[in-house]
Order: structure tokens, then sequence, then C-alpha cells
């Protein structure tokens, strides 16, 4: 009866102690925050930003082997106008496309794109096609497929 008793008392410690070592372990540990870096690609009405355009055009002519090669030139200007949601109730931007073929002429509309993010990318529609621009969180040598929703 002794042995049996001094035997479960054993048991019984060994089992607190174990217990009680993982007990540190198993406190709530802190939530990791992520980092999105949604500065890169930032969306807010009013934005906008002016890229200088260098585009090279092939043209074949009746024989395959010539063909004429024409640079264009020109500035484009993407300002973030409106907001809206869409038929899936996510937040969109109007991206309104502004061009002119050099500093000292006016800009003039040219087209009308939309931009939308989600936790995981940015999606931007180029006449009525979705690219994805950006994954978050950004990550050096990080690669994605920006043609994803191209037919």
């Amino acid at each position: 009866m002794i042995f049996y008793r001094l035997r479960s008392f054993i048991v019984g410690m060994l089992l607190l102690a174990a217990g009680g070592g993982c007990l540190p372990g198993c406190q709530k540990q802190d939530s990791l925050e992520v980092t999105y870096h949604r500065e890169y690609y930032p969306l807010a009405p009013g934005h906008y930003i002016t890229y200088q355009v260098d585009s090279i055009q092939y043209s074949f002519s009746e024989n395959p082997d010539t063909y004429v090669r024409d640079t264009i030139r020109y500035q484009l200007k993407e300002i973030i106008t409106d907001t809206f949601y869409d038929n899936e109730n996510e937040l969109n931007y109007r991206l309104e496309l502004y061009r002119r073929s050099d500093t000292l002429s006016a800009f003039s509309t040219w087209k009308i794109w939309y931009v939308k993010a989600d936790d995981y990318n940015v999606q931007k529609t180029e006449d009525d096609i979705r690219f994805i621009k950006l994954i978050f969180p950004p990550k050096e040598n990080e690669s994605w497929n920006g043609n994803l929703y191209v037919p």
C-alpha cells in the first residue's frame, strides 16, 4: 500500500513537473506583424504620376524581310480622380490617362483605366484587361504572374 502511494506520488510529481515546464511555452505568442509597404503603389484621389514614354513600333511591308522601325515619344499622365465599388463590392479607383507629344503641348484626355488593391496585390484594368501590377508585401527577388487574368 505504501509502495502504491509512493509510486502514485512520484508519478503525480513527474506529471506536474512536466506540465509546469510546458507552461512558459504555452503562453500566448505575440502576433507577427507584416508590413505591406503599400506606399510603393499609393492609391488616393488626386495622386498622379507623369511618365516619359519611348515606344518603338515596327511596320512590315509586303516583303516579310523588310520593316520600318518608328520611335514614338510622348508623355503620359495618370491621375486618380475618383473611387467606386465594383460588382464584387471592392473599392476601385478611377484612373484618367492624359497624353501629350512634348512638354510644350497641353495634355489631352486619352483613356480611362481602373485600379484596385486588396491584401495580396494591386490589379490594374487597362483597356478591359486586368493585370497584377504588384504583390503585397513586396519582397526582394519575388516574382508573380502579372498576366494571370489575361485571357
